[in-house]
């Protein structure tokens, strides 16, 4: 954990935090994260992972078909394929699977839900050993059914889980999209005004200031924005009903198993 980390976690709430640490010790559990974009999936992931000493492993569906499109194209291609074919329960043939996958990086072709489930399933599977975040699933309604049977799956061997919804105000959603950078490498979220890193270059052909990533992997890797960020929320609006709409589907669904967190 870090220094930050540890001196936040004892000074406000170390009860809660060893109550945590007991619960990892005895048995793990499965969260699906429910947020729309620029929630704080990825930042409660984090600190979750660090607190308790990478014990939670955080899964993102986003993630996921990124590197299977990348396996696809490396030497690992064939090995990948027959991997993700033991997981898969579709009925498309292993090219359309390819495909399908291939086709997200230009987003010409709509990803079926068998196939996240296939790779979100091979990655549980990697990780059986760890508590687990899940982000991106459900993504729909259509979804929640889905997402219910794999809860009800997790219950059956004796693995607590629930829906946590990261609600957050419209304003600062928007607001977060324009200040959010990445890093290219290890796709590591910060802010430019929130959420600086420790060190910061100086362009001075562009006059712009850039965050330098802190993880020795990705080599003093800058700090990018990702395509369409700095027009705000604004081409995502249908996309962020939908996530309501699914998220006010889980509550009706799931009363029980619902959870809200407030990030303001």
């Amino acid at each position: 954990m870090s220094s930050e980390l540890e001196y936040f976690f004892n000074k406000r709430t170390p009860q809660n935090l060893e109550k945590l640490k007991k619960h990892l010790s005895e048995r793990n559990f499965v969260l699906f994260f429910l947020a729309k974009k620029q929630a704080g999936i990825g930042t409660y992931s984090k600190i979750l992972r660090d607190v308790t000493n990478n014990k939670i492993v955080h899964i993102s569906v986003g993630d996921l078909i990124r590197d299977a499109e990348k396996e696809l194209k490396s030497d690992n291609k064939d090995q990948f394929v027959t991997k993700l074919k033991t997981f898969y329960k579709g009925k498309d043939t292993e090219e359309i699977i390819i495909e399908e996958l291939l086709g997200q990086s230009e987003g010409t072709i709509l990803l079926s839900t068998e196939v996240v489930i296939a790779l979100l399933e091979m990655a549980i599977k990697e990780n059986q050993d760890k508590s687990i975040i899940i982000d991106g699933f459900p993504r729909s309604q259509e979804q929640v059914a889905l997402a219910l049977k794999m809860q009800k799956d997790f219950e059956k061997k004796g693995i607590p889980s629930a829906f946590v919804e990261i609600n957050c105000a419209e304003e600062i959603l928007e607001r977060r999209n324009i200040d959010r950078r990445i890093c290219p490498v290890c796709q590591t979220p910060r802010n430019i005004k929130l959420l600086l890193t420790k060190e910061i270059e100086y362009d001075e052909k562009t006059g712009e200031f850039h965050l330098i990533c802190e993880n020795p992997q990705c080599s003093r890797a800058r700090y990018i924005q990702k395509q369409g960020d700095a027009q705000g929320l604004e081409q995502l609006k249908e996309r962020q009903k939908d996530v309501q709409s699914m998220i006010d589907h889980v509550k009706k669904c799931a009363p029980g198993l619902h959870i809200v967190v407030h990030n303001a």
